[in-house]
């Protein structure tokens, strides 16, 4: 009953899905995993329990969706190139500290991306942003995007740059329901969850 009023939701909407710890919520997003896979629906599940701030967790999207699409031919563009495009901008964006092994993309972009971070910077992040929305507008279909323990992210931010970081957060996650260039009814939708 649950899945089904979560899929009848996102089909038209974002969804926001919080609660107390251990009320079912992570279990509840599987079944609705599972049934959209049944489908052949396309989704983005993950996990942000372990994020570490907020280069990561772009980063960590970027390289997913990257990994996905290859993985199942759903960019528009010829996808080899544009992937190495987009991880050479990556490269560029974080002044060579980040580091992708030729001979491992379009094969598991997911465990080819070495990292190091560097401290904050709006301009940066801006950068990461317009690089994943770049990426999305690129696919031939609509994601649902699930950001688990999405909170987690949040708590990690330093108290110095908490207010701007999260502001950033929120913009980028606006930006990600961009509409697709090969048809401009469609967006990509996100489902947000988290413990309160």
């Amino acid at each position: 009953q649950y899945v089904d009023e979560l899929a009848k939701l996102i089909a038209v909407n974002d969804i926001l899905l919080v609660g107390p710890r251990r009320t079912g919520k992570t279990s509840l997003i599987k079944e609705y995993l599972l049934q959209e896979k049944e489908k052949q629906n396309i989704c983005l599940y993950l996990n942000l329990e372990d994020c570490k701030g907020l280069y990561e967790f772009y980063v960590r999207v970027i390289r997913e969706v990257l990994n996905l699409t290859d993985k199942m031919s759903l960019l528009q563009t010829q996808t080899g190139q544009f992937i190495k495009d987009s991880c050479n901008k990556l490269s560029e964006i974080f002044q060579g500290k980040i580091k992708f092994p030729s001979d491992s993309l379009g094969t598991n972009i997911e465990s080819s991306i070495e990292i190091s971070f560097p401290t904050f910077d709006t301009k940066t992040i801006s950068e990461l942003q317009q690089e994943l929305n770049k990426i999305l507008s690129n696919l031939k279909i609509a994601l649902t995007i699930v950001l688990d323990e999405f909170p987690e992210i949040i708590f990690k931010f330093p108290e110095a740059s908490k207010l701007e970081q999260t502001k950033q957060l929120l913009s980028g996650l606006r930006a990600v329901r961009q509409k697709l260039t090969v048809d401009q009814v469609k967006a990509h939708r996100v489902i947000i969850a988290g413990s309160i």
